[in-house]
């Protein structure tokens, strides 16, 4: 809709370009690219300006949903990270089994200051929180038709299996 379009082009005027932050991992590794890549891939896909297949757009969820468009003054904020319903062992922790999906996206609407700077709210409008939930529950259709979030997927296992080896010492 005009409503939301306009939203969207106030928020890219009011914010400008954004720096990209990558930690803990090296920033010119294969996995910061993955993640980067995956990460913007996502956003424009809740923006409208990449096919995520069954994946509405936040702007199609906010016009189904019947919410007004935000003001410039709130930025919507999307991220992934991993999620696992369980990881089971045998009694002495040599089998281990993950249960699950690896990977789910959150939302949060931040409010955006007239220079800029983005605050926390820790709260997400309804077609916020339903683009997220939309792109966590699809997110497996999405990887086998996009090899980038495939290889978010494995390398948010891949991290978790790490994590395993270093932690139950199973490199010993």
């Amino acid at each position: 809709t005009g409503g939301s379009r306009r939203f969207a082009g106030q928020l890219q005027n009011l914010l400008g370009l954004q720096d990209v932050v990558v930690q803990g991992i090296p920033k010119d590794s294969r996995v910061s690219r993955v993640i980067v890549e995956a990460d913007y891939r996502m956003k424009l896909i809740g923006i409208d300006k990449l096919d995520g297949g069954d994946i509405r757009s936040y702007f199609d969820l906010l016009t189904s949903t019947g919410e007004a468009a935000p003001s410039a003054t709130i930025g919507l904020r999307w991220w992934m990270q991993m999620k696992y319903d369980a990881v089971m062992h045998s009694p002495n922790r040599d089998v281990f089994e993950i249960q699950g999906s690896s990977v789910v996206c959150l939302s949060e609407d931040e409010k955006i200051t007239p220079d800029g700077q983005r605050i926390h709210t820790g709260k997400s409008s309804p077609a916020n929180r339903l683009f997220a939930q939309e792109f966590t529950r699809k997110f497996d259709q999405l990887a086998e038709r996009n090899i980038v979030f495939a290889d978010m997927q494995n390398v948010f296992n891949l991290s978790l299996l790490a994590a395993l080896i270093q932690n139950e010492r199973l490199d010993e």
